[in-house]
């Protein structure tokens, strides 16, 4: 009987011991995850190497889908409109790097290209049949940003960021063979939201939307010059984010 309770309580023994390992490994993870996310005040009950200054560099990269904002102009030719609708959709690519100096604020360089392109065949215009049309567009912006953070866990981290900069259009259409570029810079604004999981101290994976763009004024496309052709796209990014702290 003696050698029963015995037994019972060395594996009660046991499973305590395991258990308090469990929870002792758990609680540095935590730690570790929460490096970035500690209050200040918390620092006053721990040593000098151990406490955080809220300094550290993030670099993100990815790419999604980008949609045009604002009307495409109208020919009132079906075949071209057709095409210039097929300009709509395309894909990005976007990368940045933030440094924060604070808790909650930093700053940073953002940079994005977007392309969309269309194509058709057969095109009448007037009496001029056209075989093989194929049109494309990317918006190539790069700008300082003014970064916000705001934790919401150990592992989850909201952002946010707000930029003016450079935005590059180029727009080039091919008819059988033949065609034109043109090329524009314009003043762009960029402004977007993510959230970012953070695998471990340094790795992390989010999704962001974000929209950005400019404008073109209307007198150079034989329009109103009191009307404006928007560069603006909307964008939905999938990133991986890299980050040091100090």
């Amino acid at each position: 009987m003696k050698k029963k309770i015995c037994m019972i309580l060395l594996s009660f023994t046991v499973a305590g011991l395991s258990m308090y390992a469990q929870e002792n490994k758990t609680e540095d993870n935590s730690v570790q995850l929460k490096r970035t996310v500690r209050k200040k005040s918390e620092n006053q009950n721990l040593k000098t190497d151990e406490m955080i200054t809220y300094r550290d560099f993030r670099f993100t990269i990815g790419g999604g889908y980008a949609r045009r904002l604002g009307e495409i102009m109208q020919s009132g030719n079906t075949d071209i409109d057709k095409l210039t609708e097929g300009l709509k959709n395309g894909y990005n690519i976007d990368v940045e790097a933030q440094y924060f100096f604070k808790e909650h604020w930093g700053l940073g360089l953002n940079f994005y290209y977007n392309r969309q392109s269309s194509s058709s065949n057969d095109i009448l215009i007037g009496d001029i049949m056209i075989r093989d049309a194929k049109e494309n567009i990317g918006f190539t912006y790069i700008g300082p940003t003014f970064n916000m953070r705001y934790n919401l866990g150990s592992a989850f981290t909201l952002y946010m960021n707000l930029g003016l900069g450079a935005l590059f259009y180029r727009d080039e259409a091919i008819l059988d063979g033949g065609g034109y570029s043109y090329n524009k810079t314009v003043l762009g604004s960029y402004a977007s939201i993510s959230g970012d999981y953070q695998f471990n101290q340094n790795i992390g994976a989010g999704l962001k939307l974000s929209v950005g763009g400019g404008s073109i004024s209307g007198e150079e496309f034989s329009m109103d010059k009191k009307d404006r052709m928007s560069l603006s796209n909307f964008m939905v990014t999938a990133y991986i984010s890299f980050r040091t702290s100090k």
